[in-house]
């Protein structure tokens, strides 16, 4: 069984890869894109991602990403929700 990352610490990694992705998690729930189980599980799948050091690195030193390193997790539904 995988152990899952700190919840609180990808949290905001997720967050701060939606933001610099230019996507608006509150907006997309606001207008039925993105529903309070969609956006858990998108927390949830970021917890067993193992490169969470080199995500902060990244989300540290890039205020803006045209698109997401292929190692997240999300990186195909924050895509998603940039449509």
């Amino acid at each position: 069984m995988t152990k899952l990352g700190d919840a609180r610490t990808h949290y905001w990694l997720m967050k701060g890869m939606a933001r610099a992705r230019g996507v608006d998690l509150g907006q997309a729930m606001a207008e039925g894109r993105l529903s309070a189980t969609g956006y858990a599980g998108m927390v949830t799948a970021c917890r067993s991602c193992i490169q969470a050091g080199g995500c902060r690195a990244l989300l540290d030193t890039h205020e803006a990403l045209a698109t997401g390193p292929a190692y997240c997790v999300n990186r195909d539904r924050l895509t998603e929700l940039l449509d």
